[in-house]
């Protein structure tokens, strides 16, 4: 295969101290011209200024074995609970709770299923109205 590229072998990068230089020779000379045109945007170099203070705290300590961060485990921890619950609740015979997308998602469907059926029985008056 190909040779690692530079800053991005996860084993041996220090993607906290990576960061600092992202920001300093793309993020910052992008934002700086965009911020001429919308002023508005002058916002954002704030947040990148303390989004680099904060990838700069991590330099010293990141060790790149570790290869998740600490947001990125609770996060998993949070979803495995999930899993755990929704599992739990299944075998209780409890009923399943839907996010609001698959609600809607799931009126569609009745929504479908009634219009389909109502035009093959050549009743469109009453699909109109609806």
């Amino acid at each position: 295969g190909l040779p690692i590229s530079f800053l991005m072998d996860r084993f041996d990068t220090n993607i906290a101290k990576a960061q600092g230089g992202f920001i300093d020779n793309f993020i910052r000379p992008a934002f700086e011209l965009l911020s001429n045109i919308l002023p508005e945007t002058k916002e954002n170099l704030k947040q990148m200024e303390e989004n680099k203070a904060q990838w700069k705290a991590l330099e010293d300590g990141y060790d790149p074995s570790n290869r998740f961060t600490q947001k990125e485990l609770e996060d998993d921890k949070i979803i495995e609970e999930d899993e755990e619950l929704s599992e739990y609740s299944q075998e209780e015979g409890e009923s399943r709770n839907y996010s609001e997308d698959e609600e809607e998602e799931e009126e569609f469907n009745e929504n479908d299923r009634i219009y389909r059926n109502r035009k093959e029985e050549g009743d469109t008056d009453s699909i109109d109205d609806e």
